[in-house]
């Protein structure tokens, strides 16, 4: 444990009856608070474990998680100055396979992007006031690794901070769960449950978030995991098995044949070999989708490029122009400022005629 460089910290290890070697490495390894205890799992364990820390600020430290040697006293310095229940800062994701690593910078916090799955903090470099963890320990009822409900109840119940800063490495490897093709169909029950459960145990949820309705969480839901399946498909009709069972059940709903036709447009756009596939299951779903007269699919890529192009010409073409109109504003401002120090120069000269014409006419009167 090289986290140390802050002076107190107390390791706990919460572990769920495991059957391998994790009791006998803690203990070689010199962890003091050892406690072997079953549970519902990552999360039920991580609020036991907040509830026998003597501390008041938790960081948690999962499998394949890596604390920087100076996280603990980056989170502490944060959470005190911040005066927050929750601070989270970046993470290096390191791709142990092909050896590459990617600096995942984090965005601030918006329970509305949280509730559409368009983002959550990084656990493990977040650091939690063990008063929060152990009030949202009664409303949990996901337990499992999905961290959907967790943050959702975070945010509800507390204050949660975005600092910069680099604190922490996960290591992503060939087990790495998430990576698993239909890995997402094991969260859908618990993320619809949590959805459910807000709107049913926080009356004011409506009067606090009016922009955020049931409806539309469920369908970023889907959304997401429909996008989690076609990265990690093995190939595209598998991604398209999944895309169907996720999607089918929304088939008619308006507000989702629109989020999915965007969905559509990204897809295609970034992979046109794929057109045949995704046009085939646009038909399914009814989603207007640009098909030749022969039948063959156009090229929306080639299109999308062009659009682009014209875009950012116009934004250049809007950019000169109000380069343009700043260079004459300085130049504007230049020309005030010289006439300016012009007159101020004029005023030094008037005043110290003023001063020095009343004493020469004394003078010559005194000399008579």
């Amino acid at each position: 444990m090289k986290l140390l460089e802050y002076g107190s910290v107390e390791i706990i290890l919460q572990d769920c009856v495991s059957t391998d070697r994790t009791l006998e490495i803690a203990e070689n390894g010199g962890i003091e608070h050892i406690y072997s205890e079953p549970d519902q799992g990552a999360l039920d364990g991580l609020v036991r474990a907040a509830r026998k820390a003597n501390g008041e600020i938790i960081v948690v430290c999962w499998a394949d998680d890596e604390l920087l040697p100076h996280a603990v006293g980056w989170g502490v310095a944060k959470l005190q100055m911040l005066g927050c229940d929750v601070v989270y800062g970046d993470q290096l994701l390191s791709y142990d396979p092909r050896g590459t690593q990617i600096l995942g910078k984090e965005e601030p916090w918006d329970i509305s992007g949280l509730f559409h799955q368009r983002f959550w903090p990084v656990f493990s470099s977040s650091f939690f006031r063990k008063r929060a963890l152990i009030q949202l320990g009664e409303k949990l009822t996901v337990f499992d690794h999905d961290e959907y409900e967790f943050w959702l109840w975070l945010g509800l119940l507390g204050t949660i901070r975005y600092e910069p800063g680099l604190v922490s490495i996960f290591h992503i490897h060939d087990e790495t769960r998430w990576t698993k093709p239909g890995y997402t169909h094991q969260l859908l029950p618990g993320r619809f449950r949590a959805i459910q459960d807000t709107f049913r145990n926080c009356p004011d949820f409506g009067l606090r978030f009016p922009a955020l309705n049931r409806g539309d969480a469920e369908i970023s839901v889907l959304l997401w995991a429909a996008l989690h399946e076609l990265d990690s498909a093995h190939s595209p009709e598998d991604a398209l098995t999944h895309l169907r069972k996720l999607c089918g059940r929304h088939n008619g709903d308006q507000r989702f044949d629109l989020i999915l036709e965007r969905f559509f447009d990204r897809w295609t756009s970034c992979d046109p070999a794929l057109l045949g596939h995704y046009a085939k299951l646009a038909s399914e779903f009814g989603v207007k989708f640009n098909i030749c007269d022969s039948g063959s699919v156009q090229e929306p890529a080639c299109q999308f490029l062009e659009n682009e192009n014209a875009r950012l010409e116009m934004a250049i073409d809007a950019l000169q122009t109000e380069n343009a109109r700043l260079v004459a504003e300085v130049h504007s401002a230049e020309a005030r400022i010289a006439n300016a120090e012009l007159r101020v120069r004029s005023m030094e000269k008037s005043s110290s005629w003023l001063l020095t014409e009343p004493l020469r006419k004394l003078k010559t009167f005194l000399q008579r």
